[in-house]
């Protein structure tokens, strides 16, 4: 089988291209909200605390979701982790596991995520096919479903490399399995697909790193009358619902939407490990969670976008960073 096909169309790159990229798409999204932003008569604390939940300035120990350029020092330091893995292989399978479910489906305006739920059900699915996997939650805003509650969809979905050996064919059989109980709410998408990845490192970066992207690479989606597609493109994107998505994202920690479990545990903690340490060496304040809910109580209504409510998370509890 071949790599995956949503990447299949895409030339070879090195691993440097790519963390450029997720570089720049990162200061794309940047500058597109403060150009729209710049019509809001922003207070200069307004931007300082912007520029602290984008990562231009680091605030440590918390760690934004929003916070792209320490999401890229992340993957940095994932895929040089992932290089190593790799070039040990000796046969070992990599498998891209991608996971929906309708029940997970939230509105912008009115948003519910229970972080804890979407975790154990991917652990659950994740286990049966080996011990070893690890990646990521994202959120997708969808242009035009609208949410029964009011305001469009937002669909979590995850992202996963699962590894070890042999494990391709059981991979078909779990994920069949699954496919019988869940239901993805996406016309032509299953609840849970399984692709081969490439046997070269470069693919299992991509995949890697994919979860990670900036905000504004989010899917649109498109009902026709005899097809549906899903396409990525920032052209028509509306800049509200990027900037829906950063403010939910602030409110998260990145560790919240990052899963793992054996081998892919450790590599994934040896990689927070070095962002956190790469986060304090850059500290410019500490900022608390608390901090961060608290400006978005008092900014959003100045801003007059009052439709989006405070949202609601239920996730795991977090040591502190030491």
């Amino acid at each position: 089988m071949n790599m995956s096909p949503r990447f299949a169309d895409q030339a070879p790159r090195t691993v440097k291209e790519i963390l450029k990229e997720l570089r720049d798409r990162w200061a794309s999204m940047r500058e597109k909200r403060d150009r729209a932003l710049s019509r809001k008569r922003l207070t200069q604390q307004d931007g300082k605390m912007l520029r602290l939940l984008d990562g231009l300035d680091i605030a440590y120990p918390y760690f934004p979701a929003s916070d792209g350029r320490s999401r890229s020092r992340y993957v940095r330091y994932l895929l040089k982790a992932l290089k190593k893995l790799h070039a040990h292989a000796d046969g070992m399978q990599f498998l891209h596991v991608t996971i929906f479910n309708a029940r997970w489906d939230t509105s912008d305006e009115q948003t519910e995520l229970d972080l804890v739920a979407i975790a154990d059900l991917c652990a659950n699915i994740l286990d049966e096919l080996s011990p070893d996997w690890l990646g990521a939650i994202e959120l997708q805003a969808w242009a035009n479903r609208r949410h029964h509650s009011g305001g469009k969809i937002l669909c979590p979905n995850g992202h996963f490399i699962v590894f070890g050996h042999d494990i391709l064919a059981m991979a078909h059989t779990v994920v069949e399995q699954w496919n019988g109980k869940l239901v993805s709410g996406i016309p032509d998408i299953a609840p849970v697909k399984v692709d081969l990845i490439a046997a070269e490192f470069i693919d299992l970066a991509r995949v890697a790193r994919y979860p990670l992207k900036a905000i504004d690479r989010c899917k649109t989606f498109y009902l026709g009358a005899e097809r549906s597609s899903i396409h990525e493109s920032e052209k028509g994107d509306r800049f509200v619902r990027f900037f829906r998505i950063f403010q939910l994202l602030s409110l998260i920690d990145q560790r919240q939407l990052l899963l793992a479990s054996g081998d892919g545990k450790r590599i994934q903690n040896k990689a927070l490990a070095r962002t956190r340490r790469w986060r304090r060496d850059h500290m410019q304040r500490f900022l608390a969670s608390n901090d961060v809910v608290d400006f978005w109580r008092e900014f959003m209504p100045r801003i007059r976008l009052p439709r989006f409510q405070m949202p609601e998370f239920c996730a795991h509890s977090l040591a502190a960073d030491t």
